[in-house]
């Protein structure tokens, strides 16, 4: 049975996260200042690995996010509005 996944992520520019059986991102937002992904996953399935990018507003942007098949998943904003964060996941395992 699929069913909807929270994953709290560290305010790195890349990153990996383990996830069982990823059916699809769903979005990203942010509270008490961190970045939250949701999921719909398959818990029964085994877990694997997918990258995760961050990418601060007016900072650069890594040629490899739009040449590397990630999905723009959304941004979230902490600290009160003084940060903004958008996050790119690549649907594809890494292992």
């Amino acid at each position: 049975m699929r069913t909807i996944y929270r994953y709290p992520l560290a305010i790195y520019d890349v990153q990996t996260i383990r996830i069982p059986g990823l059916s699809r991102f769903l979005s990203v937002d942010g509270s008490r200042g961190l970045i939250e992904l949701w999921a719909l996953v398959d818990p029964a399935l085994p877990e694997r690995e997918y990258e995760v990018r961050i990418v601060g507003t007016g900072n650069p942007f890594p040629d490899e996010i739009g040449s590397g098949g990630f999905e723009h998943l959304g941004h979230a904003i902490t600290h009160n509005g003084v940060f903004v964060w958008h996050v790119w996941a690549n649907p594809n395992p890494t292992s």
